[in-house]
């Protein structure tokens, strides 16, 4: 059976992976119509991440989404960029006449074209307008759904039912798979450096890392007997993700960082590729 879904704010092209990946474990045939991002890193990377999954060689664009026609499909995604300066986290002051152009009215406006739609949010002030807008919310951590990290996410849907979640829970692996250094003596991980120093000085290590803030600029620190010496590369973030290969195609490190850090986590891609699955199967019935 052939999925056809659309990617508003695609990024690096990791929520598209994440669910793409999984609709194929489940016997599907994912085809990717449209993704649409106007960063150019963010086209190419998305290129390169979901190339057997494009329906054809102009299905990327970097435009804004409003500017574009949005084909009809199953599944529309759209996530914004979670900082500061973004035009999305501005939106929730839009009025409903769409006045003010943002990639949150384009997936609200285009959603109607699409059979299911999941579109990540900034915050939780965003509830209250996609309840208005025929949208269920849900919140979730990734590392309840077997992911690695501790990742909050509130989750617009519409015309999905969450009653039928059937995600396959499981436990997370351990952080020395996710990053192997973690795994050697007197490797600390962490964002804070105040805290990682009290651990080290109260001989108190974690089992785990701290709770992993990999976006815009939030590289991990790492420290090695109390010392800090460097911080953790984006190619070595993506795994925290879920993404053990990942293409993030710029040669600035700030920006690699960026795309790693925006995306969403394989869990939650898998999740709503799960949720899919439940609908359909119901719907069959």
């Amino acid at each position: 059976m052939i999925l056809t879904l659309s990617d508003i704010a695609c990024g690096a092209g990791m929520a598209s992976l994440g669910v793409c990946d999984e609709l194929v474990k489940l016997g599907y045939t994912p085809r990717i119509l449209c993704a649409v991002d106007p960063w150019a890193p963010a086209v190419h990377s998305y290129r390169a991440n979901l190339a057997p999954y494009l329906a054809g060689p102009n299905a990327v664009l970097q435009a804004r989404a409003e500017d574009i026609l949005i084909p009809r499909c199953d599944l529309l995604l759209s996530g914004p960029p979670c900082i500061r300066d973004s035009t999305m986290a501005k939106a929730r002051h839009l009025k409903d006449d769409g006045s003010v152009a943002s990639v949150k009215t384009a997936a609200r406006t285009l959603g109607a074209k699409a059979r299911w739609e999941v579109m990540e949010t900034v915050g939780r002030s965003w509830e209250g307008w996609g309840a208005a807008h025929g949208f269920s919310s849900v919140r979730l951590v990734d590392a309840n759904l077997g992911g690695a990290t501790s990742r909050r996410r509130t989750l617009l849907l519409r015309g999905l039912d969450l009653s039928l979640d059937s995600y396959p829970r499981c436990k997370p692996p351990g952080w020395g798979k996710v990053v192997p250094l973690w795994s050697e003596p007197g490797v600390t991980l962490g964002t804070d450096a105040n805290a990682v120093h009290k651990r080290v000085r109260l001989s108190k290590l974690p089992h785990e890392p701290a709770p992993s803030v990999v976006g815009h600029g939030g590289a991990l620190l790492r420290y090695r007997k109390g010392q800090q010496t460097d911080r953790l590369t984006p190619e070595e973030h993506a795994p925290f993700q879920g993404f053990e290969t990942l293409c993030l195609v710029s040669a600035r490190t700030r920006e690699r960082q960026t795309l790693v850090g925006n995306g969403w986590p394989r869990t939650f891609g898998r999740w709503v590729a799960h949720l899919i699955h439940a609908n359909i199967q119901a719907s069959n019935d």
